[in-house]
């Protein structure tokens, strides 16, 4: 646990640091955080440095609070696969790389049950090829915004403007980190520029070079491409 204490300090709590506050350039910063998947808590603990007191903590049965970076906070078990928690209610939601370790199944009931704690959330989630330990859910970003949108929220790519050359923080964050609000939540404004048109998709080069046959960059595509593809370069019959 002292090596995982280490990964995250080293690694998520730094790049915690620098996100949050860059956050500041487009939302207002919040009075209360729920941390769903919070690991060892270096999002809340990134949020706690800079004042914030009221943090919910989730996380799988199998994290104990003793893990965590931090004590003083309100940490609570729940294995999203068989149910939800109580609402907690929060200015900011994070979930960051959580839902790719999430059945598909179960996904739109975790979806709904964030949106219901807070109208901010800071959303990112593995895309197809990221691959990590027991990801099954991977998809790209268009997937996760018709869901949100099911619940009247809107997908604000204004976060990765502010961090994608940034090589302090962790690839996936640059690659996977978006804002889902309902109205204007904490934003400061709901007038930006978009990163990316939405049929684009940034993929890093370090989940490219993972892929090495056309049937592994077929996987990545989304659903219509992939049926092309397949079709095209599949075996035939």
């Amino acid at each position: 646990m002292e090596e995982y204490k280490f990964l995250a300090t080293s690694q998520s709590l730094e790049s915690a640091r620098i996100v949050t506050k860059l956050l500041d350039e487009v939302i207002r910063l919040p009075k209360s955080i729920l941390d769903v998947g919070c690991g060892v808590g270096g999002w809340s603990m990134a949020y706690k440095e800079r004042g914030i007191e009221k943090i919910t903590m989730l996380d799988h049965p199998s994290n104990k609070k003793g893990n965590l970076l931090f004590q003083e906070n309100e940490f609570h078990n729940i294995d999203f696969e068989t149910s939800v928690p109580p609402v907690y209610p929060a200015e900011l939601v994070i979930c960051f790389e959580v839902l790719e370790h999430i059945h598909a199944h179960r996904c739109h009931a975790v979806i709904e049950y964030l949106t219901k704690c807070s109208d901010t959330i800071l959303f990112s989630a593995a895309i197809p090829g990221q691959h990590g330990y027991k990801h099954v859910n991977e998809n790209f970003s268009p997937y996760w915004e018709a869901v949100f949108a099911q619940f009247g929220f809107k997908k604000y790519d204004i976060i990765r403007p502010l961090i994608l050359f940034n090589d302090s923080i962790e690839y996936f964050i640059r690659q996977n980190a978006f804002l889902f609000v309902k109205g204007n939540g904490l934003l400061h404004t709901t007038d930006h520029k978009k990163f990316l048109p939405d049929d684009f998709e940034l993929i890093n080069r370090k989940v490219l070079n993972r892929h090495k046959s056309p049937v592994d960059l077929i996987k990545m595509m989304p659903g219509s491409l992939k049926k092309t593809m397949k079709h095209r370069f599949g075996k035939k019959k």
